[in-house]
């Protein structure tokens, strides 16, 4: 089986307009399909072989879909990552979050306002809490938690 003929076979192919959905591997939500030497997203394998040639240096491949799982060649189009992250921002699909809501929290609001009072040094705080000195520092200098006043 050619390289194309392998990689449509990993395809839910719908209309000329809907997404076409990979259904093979995947690595960080994207679809992975091994290309030339080494693994790569499929939507990236997907423009290249519809394009019939490299994705010119410095510049990536944008969903105008937004799903991350989408080959379908009239849903990618050639952008800086800057325009990516533009395009992300305009649509609201900056996924942030802070303080106590990031699941790997390990302080709360409370904590955040006496490590910022406390004459303790980064050293001891960073152990009473079990977090790193750095982020002592950033906490203390309104890197880190800025929300909480």
């Amino acid at each position: 089986m050619n390289l194309a003929a392998r990689f449509w076979s990993k395809v839910v192919k719908g209309s000329r307009n809907e997404c076409w959905l990979w259904k093979a591997g995947r690595v960080q939500g994207y679809g992975a399909f091994w290309y030339k030497v080494g693994p790569a997203r499929a939507h990236q394998v997907s423009w290249e072989l519809t394009n019939k040639r490299a994705i010119p240096k410095g510049l990536i491949i944008m969903h105008s879909c937004d799903t991350p799982l989408c080959v379908n060649p009239k849903h990618l189009i050639l952008g800086t990552h800057q325009q990516n992250i533009s395009d992300r921002d305009q649509k609201g699909r900056q996924r942030t979050t802070h303080g106590t809501e990031h699941p790997l929290a390990k302080l709360n609001d409370d904590d955040v306002r006496f490590i910022r009072a406390s004459p303790l040094g980064q050293r001891k705080l960073a152990a009473q809490y079990g977090v790193s000195q750095s982020l002592i520092h950033r906490i203390r200098a309104r890197l880190s938690w800025a929300h909480v006043a």
